[in-house]
């Protein structure tokens, strides 16, 4: 049995128990001066966490470690653009992708951020997902009718088609550890639809009831088995986690203002999922419940969270032990932030934990998500 399921055994008089040894750590700034960062991913193993920040000059993409802290990748972008970002990042931290200028690069430590071979030079390209090992890297190429694609050094940019001949539009967003499996979007004029692929081909996984025809999907398991991402639904954009056996399955919102929830990342398992809320950022668990990541963090945690707000939850490690965002501090601004909880194990009792502590919902402050997903909204 999974060692998560088989923590909900535990009894009850054991989700008093508490981690204290658990962080929640605001990531800062660049050394050039930033006063914003926003996270937009972490590595398998927790280590290494991604993002872009804003410079008093520009735009900074950054890599932040623990012993390195915060990192500049590559050049100064010159303007504020948001289309330049961070998207993905090997097991170990070593190999980020992502896209600059409408251009798809990898970075690694020893080769700095070069380009994809292969790949067109006019009507953007990019790299938004990356294997385990680095070796393999996902995205869109092309125009307005951009087609996802998987790359390797060796065999350059393989296209991948679409789910039906009317789709002309399709992208890729995230690849399983060994790259075999890939997750996306492929669309028409009149529709969008998330996508799994393997060597078999392409299959569609349909969407939510009610709104217009809409699922797009942002991650993927490990070993492929779980999808995640956002649907139309008839209560509006909503999380959803896709399996085989269960078919696309959506995961609710957290009670506030509206109704807006999409998913970004899933453990190794597929057991965790986290993502952005209209109303905050949250977190799923093997439980089937959605809860606000603020409120385990302060409820579960005991960690002191009155000042911030937290407004996604971009990335979490394969054993679920952490987690990174973006959110704002207690001086107004936006910063990314980690937590890291030493047992992994205990966050499938986030969801029973909390059914034994007074509820009490937390206002969300209407801000927009600010995770890009870039190409979904174009062609």
């Amino acid at each position: 049995m999974n060692r998560y399921l088989c923590a909900l055994l535990l009894p009850i008089a054991s989700m008093t128990l508490r981690v204290e040894a658990a962080v929640f750590q605001p990531l800062g700034y660049p050394p050039n001066g930033g006063f914003t960062s926003q996270a937009s991913d972490v590595s398998a193993d927790g280590t290494t966490v991604i993002g872009a920040s804003t410079v008093p000059t520009g735009h900074q993409l950054f890599r932040w470690t623990e012993a390195g802290g915060m990192q500049p990748l590559g050049a100064l972008i010159p303007s504020p653009d948001w289309g330049s970002t961070t998207e993905g990042v090997s097991g170990d931290g070593s190999v980020v992708v992502g896209t600059i200028g409408n251009a798809a690069y990898r970075w690694t430590s020893g080769g700095g951020m070069v380009g994809l071979s292969g790949l067109p030079g006019a009507g953007g390209t990019a790299a938004l997902g990356v294997s385990e090992n680095g070796s393999v890297i996902v995205g869109g190429m092309g125009g307005l009718k951009k087609e996802a694609y998987r790359w390797t050094s060796d065999t350059g940019p393989v296209r991948l088609g679409f789910l039906k001949p009317a789709h002309d539009y399709s992208i890729a967003a995230g690849v399983s550890a060994d790259g075999s499996v890939i997750a996306g979007m492929s669309r028409s004029a009149s529709q969008r639809e998330a996508f799994r692929w393997t060597a078999a081909g392409m299959i569609g996984l349909g969407d939510l009831s009610g709104g217009e025809y809409t699922s797009v999907a942002t991650a993927i398991s490990a070993d492929g088995g779980v999808i995640v991402g956002w649907s139309a639904s008839s209560s509006g954009e909503q999380a959803f986690r896709w399996t085989q056996g269960t078919g696309l399955i959506g995961l609710g919102d957290l009670p506030g203002l509206g109704f807006q929830s999409k998913a970004y990342d899933t453990t190794a398992d597929g057991s965790v999922v986290v993502g952005y809320s209209i109303n905050g950022a949250f977190i799923w668990d093997a439980a089937g419940r959605m809860q606000s990541l603020k409120k385990v963090l302060t409820d579960v945690y005991e960690i002191d969270l009155s000042d911030w707000y937290l407004i996604e939850a971009t990335g979490i490690s394969d054993d679920g032990s952490v987690i990174v965002g973006t959110g704002i501090n207690p001086h107004g601004h936006t910063e990314a932030w980690r937590f890291v909880v030493p047992e992994p194990a205990t966050l499938s009792l986030m969801g029973l934990g909390l059914a034994y502590v007074l509820a009490r919902r937390q206002p969300g402050w209407g801000l927009p998500h600010r995770r890009r997903e870039p190409f979904i909204a174009a062609g």
